[in-house]
C-alpha cells in the first residue's frame, strides 16, 4: 500500500481585489434579498448560490490521489472518482480531468474530477500512472487535450 499524494491550491491567493469584489457581491445579494424582497430565506439562498458558484476561488481546494481513486474537496463540495470509473483523461497546463465518460460531451463539466497542479505536475501524473492501470492506454488515444 503506497502513501496517498495530497496537496492544496488556493486560486484566490494574491487576488485581494477580486476577492473583495466577490465578497461585495455576496453582501449585495444578501442585502437585496433581505431588505428589498424582505425574505431571509431567499437572501440566504442567493448567498449560497453565489458562494457555491465561486467557492473554488474563495476557499482552499484539497486534492488527493490514492489507491482507491482521486478526490477534490473545498468547503462543502466533495468530488470523488474511483479508478474503475475513469474512462478518459484530459490534460492541460493547469491540471488533469479524470472523467467517467468515454468521449467528451456537454456533461463533462458536471462529471469527473479536475485536479489542479500546484507546481507538482510530474508528481501528480506519476502518482496517477502508479495507481491507475489504464492511464497509458488512455493517453495513447489522444484524450489529453
Amino acid at each position: 500500500m503506497s502513501e496517498p499524494l495530497r496537496w492544496q491550491v488556493n486560486l484566490g491567493e494574491g487576488q485581494g481585489s477580486k476577492r473583495l469584489v466577490v465578497m461585495t457581491a455576496i453582501v449585495f445579494v444578501f442585502a437585496f434579498g433581505f431588505f428589498v424582497v424582505q425574505n431571509l430565506i431567499l437572501a440566504l439562498i442567493g448567498v449560497a448560490m453565489v458562494t457555491l458558484s465561486v467557492g473554488e476561488f474563495l476557499f482552499v481546494t484539497h486534492y488527493e490521489v490514492n489507491e482507491k481513486g482521486v478526490r477534490s474537496r473545498w468547503g462543502v463540495s466533495l468530488r470523488e472518482m474511483m479508478w474503475e470509473n475513469v474512462r478518459s483523461v484530459y490534460l492541460d497546463d493547469h491540471g488533469i480531468k479524470l472523467s467517467p465518460l468515454r468521449k467528451g460531451n456537454r456533461m463533462d463539466a458536471f462529471r469527473g474530477v479536475y485536479l489542479r497542479f500546484a507546481n507538482n505536475r510530474e508528481q501528480v501524473l506519476a502518482k496517477i500512472r502508479e495507481q491507475w492501470d489504464g492511464f497509458e492506454s488512455v493517453l495513447g488515444t489522444g484524450n489529453t487535450g
